[in-house]
């Protein structure tokens, strides 16, 4: 499944995609966005890291929390948009990459903070002068949506559910929530998977279900539908990690267990004013690893998709 999805995103990258790619240096990655595609390779526009020396030669201020107080705390890299252009292939893709306008960070919408793949920008360099990125991709709308989209859209909407149920929960006299979303595509479910699965426990059940179906010629028939059910236990502080890399830290899952810090400010430990969190064991049960599909009732989170096909 790995090289499955992997590849899935190299064919499928087109212009106007961020990514994350190998370079040819050694342990060498990049950060770019496809700006066109000749002859089955891609020119990627880079963007790179905004750091003090940036600041100094353009004289420009790091950002403060006094006009973008979500980014400036939200622990997310920064970056600017350069005029440097090289050439790729499609093999040299990583991963896709989330780059947002500081606008679209601080709007309110947006939940994937401090995912491992995401960043957002203030500034593109044209002409050797820095000038403000106005440019807005993922709060739009199109009438044929680019893959990364559709991808931000619902892990941003899963991440945000999961702030709900966890900011609920304090006052829950239940100890378990559920929800659920209807339009999280398989594509996105499977890319979660991906990311997390060595952290892990994944199954699929198959449940039959007949039903009957009435058509307007007054005629009905009998039809069995399969239900595939597709589990990822999350039951171990690994597990956790890797899910925060994804949906972002802003969730609150597992790090009420430290007091806030510098690096660790009280915006990533509570949600609203209420300290919530999952702790979970450093390993996963290993019951749980023999029977996946088993019932239990340890710390963790479970993700589910469905999937149907009629016989």
């Amino acid at each position: 499944m790995d090289l499955q999805l992997i590849n899935a995103l190299q064919i499928s990258a087109q212009p106007g995609d961020y990514i994350l790619f190998n370079t040819i240096q050694k342990h060498g990655k990049g950060l770019g966005i496809i700006s066109n595609v000749t002859q089955g390779r891609l020119e990627v526009t880079l963007f790179k890291c905004l750091d003090s020396s940036i600041c100094r030669k353009f004289s420009i201020q790091p950002i403060a929390a006094t006009n973008y107080s979500f980014a400036a705390q939200s622990g997310m890299v920064e970056v600017y948009k350069t005029d440097e252009t090289i050439s790729i292939s499609r093999s040299q893709i990583r991963d896709v990459a989330f780059i947002l306008s500081a606008k679209e960070v601080e709007s309110g919408m947006f939940y994937l903070a401090r995912a491992e793949n995401t960043f957002f920008v203030r500034y593109t360099l044209e002409r050797g002068f820095l000038s403000q990125y106005e440019h807005s991709t993922y709060f739009c709308r199109y009438f044929i949506e680019p893959f990364h989209n559709r991808l931000f859209t619902t892990l941003n909407t899963l991440s945000q559910n999961l702030q709900r149920s966890l900011y609920h929960l304090a006052e829950s006299a239940s100890p378990s929530r559920t929800f659920r979303l209807q339009l999280f595509s398989m594509e996105s479910f499977m890319y979660l998977a991906y990311k997390i699965q060595q952290f892990s426990v994944g199954t699929s059940v198959i449940r039959k279900q007949r039903v009957t179906q009435y058509y307007n010629t007054l005629k009905m028939e009998c039809i069995t539908k399969e239900n595939v059910l597709t589990y990822i236990r999350i039951a171990s502080t690994g597990g956790l990690t890797a899910l925060r890399k994804v949906v972002g830290m802003s969730v609150g899952i597992g790090v009420t267990k430290k007091r806030p810090t510098k690096s660790n400010p009280v915006v990533h430990c509570t949600i609203g004013s209420i300290l919530t969190c999952i702790e979970c064991g450093p390993e996963i049960p290993e019951a749980l690893i023999r029977k996946p599909e088993s019932r239990s009732y340890l710390n963790g989170l479970i993700l589910c998709t469905l999937s149907r096909t009629v016989t």
